[in-house]
């Protein structure tokens, strides 16, 4: 998240030692849990005021590409990919015996 600064870091150190030392329902854990969420929620939305202006800065000089990419990057989620060999049944390889089953695949890939 890109959005996160070096202060919050240190003010979620600073709350994982209050829990640890006096526990989820003490004060000070209570105080630096309201201060990490502010923090994050204040720099987020200054970040994404930061990215509109860009995005309407781009749109006012003409520059759709720019712009587009721009909303793009704000609208994007992570999607993770998964690149796993399957055996000929469907069912997902991920044994280390299974090995020989990475030969016959790229076999089977180089016959077709």
């Amino acid at each position: 998240m890109p959005w996160i600064s070096n202060k919050i870091l240190h003010n979620i150190e600073q709350r994982r030692e209050a829990k640890k030392t006096f526990g989820k329902q003490s004060e000070q854990y209570k105080d630096r849990n309201k201060e990490v969420k502010n923090a994050i929620k204040n720099d987020k939305k200054e970040y994404l005021e930061s990215h509109l202006s860009h995005i309407e800065i781009c749109n006012l000089t003409h520059s759709s590409r720019e712009m587009y990419s721009g909303i793009n990057r704000l609208m994007r989620n992570f999607t993770p990919r998964l690149s796993a060999i399957k055996d000929k049944d469907g069912k997902t390889l991920t044994e280390n015996e299974e090995i020989s089953r990475w030969k016959e695949y790229c076999s089977e890939l180089k016959g077709t």
